[in-house]
């Protein structure tokens, strides 16, 4: 609700972003803040301390989701757990007090391939999950999507 406030009050072009300060290895909270993010239009940063000035790298941040398909989430999907749709994938997000939910998806999806949290970021294939309470996940599809590449030059005639 917080989340919708703060872009309901921005003025064009409604930029806002999450930052979030905590440790290099809190993987748990970093899932739940980007996912949270992810629901809006947001940008997201996350420190290791109050003074911004180191950015940490989370298997996450590799994963190309690509353009949002669906519009920001103001309702929960599924169990009271949050989605949104992109081209290349979704993000979930439970949030706190929800306790955890298991959910199941129309279609598999993969989970990302990293090494930071292996029970988390395995690589697997998914059609179902179960989200801990303040917890979020980014799932890629299966096929992502097949963006024409632009030309390499445009020849004008009258």
């Amino acid at each position: 609700n917080e989340y919708r406030k703060a872009m309901g009050a921005l003025a064009a072009p409604n930029l806002a972003m999450f930052a979030m300060i905590g440790s290099p290895t809190a993987y748990q909270s970093l899932r739940y803040g980007l996912a949270s993010c992810l629901k809006d239009n947001g940008y997201f940063t996350f420190d290791s301390s109050s003074a911004y000035n180191d950015l940490p790298w989370f298997d996450e941040y590799n994963a190309n989701l690509g353009i949002a398909t669906s519009p920001a989430s103001t309702a929960a999907w599924q169990k009271g757990v949050y989605r949104r749709d992109f081209q290349n994938g979704i993000a979930l997000v439970n949030p706190k007090g929800n306790g955890a939910q298991t959910v199941t998806l129309e279609t598999s999806y993969k989970r990302i391939n990293g090494t930071q949290a292996p029970s988390v970021n395995s690589g697997q294939t998914v059609t179902t999950l179960t989200l801990q309470d303040r917890d979020g996940i980014i799932l890629l599809s299966l096929t992502p999507a097949k963006v024409p590449k632009a030309p390499t030059s445009v020849i004008l005639t009258p």
